[in-house]
């Protein structure tokens, strides 16, 4: 709805002058800190879902330390798709659980689903 809002100008001529980034970022901000649960934090990536009960499904690609990531959540699992690698080692941390990117190129975690 706030993304429609500011591409549709539902709220009557507030996008005439151009689309507010602000409004973009927040979303999407949203959608990672708070339905991925995404966090970095001392070079790690911190993943804890909780996805609103009638979602399926969340994908979005990440890039940390030159490394990009296609993460893929779906149901009680997290797919993780190391796309392109730096020297760099990456570690993903689901719950108590600390996995190395550093020599694999997809993961698969399953994990305790918590729905909103």
């Amino acid at each position: 709805h706030v993304l429609k809002s500011d591409l549709y100008d539902t709220q009557g001529g507030t996008t005439a002058e151009a689309t507010h980034c602000g409004v973009m970022g927040g979303t999407l901000d949203i959608l990672f800190k708070s339905f991925a649960g995404v966090s970095i934090y001392k070079d790690s990536l911190h993943i804890k879902p909780a996805l609103p009960k009638h979602w399926h499904r969340l994908s979005f690609k990440i890039i940390l330390k030159k490394n990009l990531f296609s993460i893929d959540i779906t149901g009680n699992n997290i797919k993780i798709r190391h796309i392109r690698k730096a020297a760099e080692q990456i570690n993903i941390e689901v719950g108590e659980q600390t996995y190395s990117m550093s020599d694999k190129d997809n993961l698969i975690i399953h994990y305790a689903k918590k729905a909103l």
